[in-house]
């Protein structure tokens, strides 16, 4: 079956799997496409982060689907957290008063 695999540039690609590959062996696939290290690739379906280890049919994936591809980067997701995080605190302890009155 097709399915269309697009990065966050919009640009697609269309690659035959089975329903019994795993994501690892569409990574395999989207690699010989597209040329981007499986070990780099996050597929994303429905919201959700495909597991290697998992098939296509576990995850519900027909034909004429769209997968969503992220390039990972080093330091993950871990750093993107702590980022988040720090900026929720900013978010909670300055309001605009506050703000007003530092640069008075």
């Amino acid at each position: 079956m097709l399915v269309k695999v697009k990065l966050l540039t919009g640009n697609q690609t269309e690659i035959d799997i089975d329903a019994t590959d795993t994501i690892a062996r569409i990574k395999e696939r989207v690699e010989e496409k597209a040329g981007i290290d499986p070990k780099q690739q996050r597929l994303i379906f429905g919201g959700r982060q495909l597991a290697d280890e998992k098939t296509a049919k576990e995850y519900n994936i027909e034909g004429g689907s769209v997968l969503h591809l992220v390039i990972a980067l080093r330091g993950g997701a871990a750093a993107f957290a702590a980022t988040a995080s720090a900026a929720q605190r900013a978010d909670r302890n300055i309001s605009a008063p506050s703000v007003q009155r530092a640069f008075k």
